[in-house]
């Protein structure tokens, strides 16, 4: 657990916090990964900072864990795409095509 002081975090301070949309947060607190707030005033919630921090922590922890064994730091570029990106793809060209100056 992380020891910094406790403060209330509202909705748009978890969202840039995490890099997670609202919609994210909340299907992930449905599921049980994602801390639940607390009721602040009638109409209000807020996460505890030290919550919210130790589940950025879990996520760096669970990324790191996942990515044990592969040599992704020296395998080529054409195998990292492929790690974080899947099979890759033909970039398609007539975006680029159209801005070109006509000769």
């Amino acid at each position: 657990m992380t020891q910094l002081p406790i403060t209330l975090l509202r909705c748009k301070a978890v969202i840039a916090k995490t890099g997670l949309v609202r919609s994210a947060i909340y299907r992930e607190m449905v599921n049980g990964d994602f801390p639940k707030p607390i009721k602040i005033t009638a109409k209000a919630v807020a996460w505890l900072s030290n919550e919210i921090d130790d589940w950025i922590l879990s996520r760096i922890e669970a990324g790191q864990r996942s990515f044990e064994g592969q040599n992704f730091v020296d395998a080529p570029v054409d195998d990292k795409l492929k790690l974080t990106h899947g099979p890759r793809k033909r970039p398609c060209l007539e975006p680029a095509l159209k801005n070109q100056p006509k000769k």
